[in-house]
C-alpha cells in the first residue's frame, strides 16, 4: 500500500496541474489530446487519483508554458500560516515543506527507469547504425 504522504504529493500535483489549466482557459480535452490520452484519463491525474510520471509532468509545463516545478509544490497560500489566522499565535511560519523519504525514493525510481529506457534506446540505435 502507497504511503499517505506519496498519495498527498499526486493529489497536490493534480491539484496544480488543475488550477494552472483554468487559470489558461483550457479544457481538459484538448491536454488529454496533447499528452496521448483519455479525457478520463487525465481527469484521474487532475484528481489525483492515477499517479503521473515525471515525463508527463515536464510535457504538461511546456504545454502550460510554466516552469517544471510550478507543478510539483504547494501554492504559497497553502504553505504558509498568516498572522492572521486562527490558528497563528500571531506570528507569520512556514509549514514543513520537505518531501519525504518515500516520495523522493518514488520520483528517483521514475528517473532511473527513464535512464534505463533511454540507454536501451541508444543501444538499439548503435546496434541498427552498425547494421546499416
Amino acid at each position: 500500500m502507497e504511503k499517505a504522504e506519496v498519495l498527498e504529493f499526486y493529489k497536490v500535483v493534480g491539484k496544480n496541474i488543475k488550477n494552472v489549466r483554468r487559470e489558461k482557459e483550457l479544457k481538459a480535452f484538448d491536454i488529454a489530446n496533447r499528452l496521448g490520452m483519455s479525457e478520463s484519463a487525465y481527469t484521474k491525474i487532475e484528481r489525483g487519483e492515477t499517479k503521473i510520471g515525471l515525463d508527463k509532468i515536464q510535457e504538461l509545463s511546456a504545454i502550460f508554458e510554466i516552469p517544471f516545478e510550478n507543478l510539483l509544490v504547494q501554492h504559497l497560500a497553502d504553505n504558509y500560516h498568516f498572522a492572521n489566522s486562527p490558528n497563528s499565535s500571531g506570528r507569520v511560519h512556514t509549514l514543513n515543506n520537505n518531501i519525504s523519504a518515500d516520495l523522493l525514493d518514488e520520483l528517483v525510481g521514475q528517473l532511473k527507469e527513464k535512464d534505463k529506457q533511454i540507454e536501451y534506446l541508444l543501444l538499439l540505435l548503435k546496434k541498427e547504425s552498425k547494421c546499416a
